[in-house]
């Protein structure tokens, strides 16, 4: 297409063959599944073959797009940061759509799924591709519009809930992205997003950096802006908590918290004290809840909001060490997350349950999704080899070499709550695979397993392949990060210390390896011995075996019951500290005050009338 800027094509092609599943899914299902698997691998190659060819921009400006001194344009450009992170969320397009071809829907569903799917990863491409800040709030409020359709499709008694909460906590950041685009524009003349950095010294620069912070904090789902996730994940599709929350939202918050605290403003040491601080109360607070709930969604959820926690501290920290672990941990989150909700959704698909009490048992049934989970769960955790230890380990870098006692602080914390997630997921593990199956279970059926299960193999591998191979990403992470984001030369990227700043996984890699072997071996000699095998001795009695079984559901309830905790706990549960409920509390007694000024009395209003324009005159007198 000649006649198309680079940068459009893929956007354009998904947006065509969104409309063309959306109108075609009611009566011909497979034709919009064909369409979006062909529309998705064609924008991945398309994206891979922009971010190869490196910088390229496209600009469509004119005196239509001039408001006074302020100048409208709408642009694109690719970046080394942008052009990486389109193809990463074409290819978790492309995947999930893989997975969606093994389950079964209803026509019309099928249609409304492809269609919005592909709509939103057209505007996630506009976002990343945006060198406008017009063009990345128009893309921002089409995917919130979507997100809430995408969870809309899920149960009629479930879904309502999470999609009017995720919109409402969504557009709140959306409207605060309005007015920062505003403030940027007056200020600046242009709304561009290439040109020099501003300091944050007028409090004109500070409200704009904390409204668009707002904005990035509801995407990514971080604390206090993240309890949509949880109620989301409760209705929506997994395919879309896969997809959206777990992986293409965190994309898009964090490469927007980091273009404003890089490239728009500069951090200076107030905001990065309040990034480290939110940074640490995100991963405390949401690993915390992670290991209280039985729910495998709503546990992945919290998890999801948890990880967005050392994503934030890194940036926070401002150096370049943590820059590149909260970059890192951004891409590796999205692989081991999605990972995860797609290995739910399996379980799910076999079994009908999402309650860990209720599972058990499906090592053996589904090995390939208990390897695809073990894999991730350990990746989540930061155990090494796998990719999650290593952005970890960056970002603790990071926080020492900030030094500050806020960073300290905070890196105890990241700390703190990677072993709660290893402890949280061992929990998990246990529950679905390792121990005993519920009486009763009963596995349905799969069609087409290989569908389901080729994306988590996927998947599962990276997380191996980036942590065992990691210094390739660093090293080009490491190049963005303090040449482009930090606004430095480009030869500055190596002062990047690899040998303070980067675990290098080969040694540790190779022990793993050879306990790994080890342990088979001992697990192969030993099932050839003998075993004797007995009933359980209880008092002289024998029990059935669901009186003896053990749920993982148990395992931390000990925590629930502390005297302190128990009460934090049971508060968050009931939505004490939701922002979303509060709001809604004083949003809710503003509208009742209004119903009560509009009585419908004629010379009410017309008294309403003289008072304003009483006050517009005084106004106008004054000046």
């Amino acid at each position: 297409m000649d006649w198309m800027p680079d940068l459009l094509e893929p956007i354009a092609v998904l947006g065509a063959a969104a409309l063309a599943c959306w109108v075609l899914g009611r009566r011909l299902s497979i034709v919009s599944r064909t369409v979006a698997m062909a529309a998705s691998l064609w924008a991945l190659v398309a994206c891979l073959g922009i971010w190869a060819n490196g910088s390229s921009a496209w600009d469509a400006a004119g005196p239509w797009l001039h408001m006074g001194s302020m100048r409208l344009e709408v642009a694109l450009r690719v970046t080394p940061l942008s052009g990486l992170l389109a193809c990463v969320a074409s290819g978790f397009g492309v995947l999930v759509v893989l997975s969606s071809l093994g389950y079964d829907g209803h026509p019309s569903a099928v249609g409304h799924f492809y269609g919005y799917l592909l709509w939103s990863l057209a505007a996630a491409l506009g976002a990343f591709y945006a060198n406008s800040l017009i063009v990345l709030l128009v893309c921002w409020e089409a995917l919130t519009l979507l997100l809430y359709l995408l969870i809309s499709l899920g149960p009629a008694e479930a879904a309502p809930p999470g999609a009017a909460k995720t919109f409402a906590l969504l557009g709140f950041s959306d409207c605060c992205m309005l007015l920062a685009v505003a403030l940027v524009g007056v200020a600046r003349g242009s709304v561009r997003l290439d040109g020099a950095p501003a300091a944050l010294a007028d409090p004109a620069a500070q409200a704009s950096y904390l409204l668009l912070l707002c904005a990035a904090l509801a995407k990514a789902g971080a604390f206090p802006l993240h309890s949509w996730i949880p109620v989301a994940s409760e209705g929506a599709p997994v395919l879309v908590m896969a997809f959206l929350p777990a992986a293409l939202d965190k994309l898009l918050g964090i490469y927007l918290l980091a273009r404003i605290s890089f490239g728009l403003f500069v951090l200076d040491g107030r905001m990065q004290v309040l990034l480290m601080v939110i940074g640490a109360a995100t991963v405390v607070t949401a690993v915390f809840m992670a290991m209280m709930q039985h729910d495998l969604r709503r546990l992945l959820s919290f998890h999801a909001v948890s990880q967005v926690g050392y994503m934030v501290l890194g940036i926070g920290t401002g150096t370049a060490v943590g820059v590149v672990g909260g970059l890192f941990h951004m891409l590796n989150n999205a692989i081991y997350k999605s990972c995860l909700f797609l290995c739910a959704g399996a379980i799910e698909e076999r079994t009908g349950e999402q309650e860990l009490e209720r599972l058990g048992g499906l090592a053996q049934k589904m090995p390939v999704v208990f390897v695809g989970c073990g894999v991730a769960a350990l990746a989540i955790s930061g155990v090494p080899p796998c990719n999650g230890f290593v952005s970890k380990w960056l970002v603790y870098q990071g926080a020492l070499s900030q030094g500050t006692r806020v960073a300290v602080v905070a890196l105890v914390a990241a700390v703190f709550g990677s072993a709660l997630t290893l402890a949280s997921f061992v929990k998990v593990v246990y529950s679905c695979f390792w121990g005993a199956a519920p009486a009763g279970q009963t596995l349905r059926p799969t069609h087409r397993p290989w569908l389901t299960g080729l994306p988590i193999v996927i998947l599962a591998a990276l997380c191996v392949i980036l942590g065992v191979a990691a210094i390739y990403p660093v090293r080009y992470l490491a190049g963005i990060a303090v040449a482009e984001l930090a606004q430095a030369p480009q030869g500055a990227a190596q002062s990047l210390d690899r040998a303070t700043g980067f675990w290098s996984p080969s040694i540790a890699t190779l022990l793993i390896v050879v306990g790994i072997v080890a342990g088979g071996l001992i697990y192969a000699v030993g099932r050839r011995l003998p075993w004797r095998v007995t009933s359980t001795f209880i008092g002289g009695e024998v029990l059935p075996a669901e009186t003896t079984r053990y749920p993982g559901t148990a395992f931390y309830e000990t925590i629930r019951q502390l005297p302190l905790l128990r009460l934090v706990l049971r508060d968050a549960e009931d939505g004490v500290y939701d922002v979303y409920h509060l709001g809604s509390g004083y949003g809710g007694s503003v509208v009742q005050l209004l119903r009560r000024l509009h009585s419908g009395v004629l010379l009410t209003y017309v008294s309403w009338c003289v008072v304003g324009l009483m006050l517009i005159l005084g106004y106008l007198l004054s000046g």
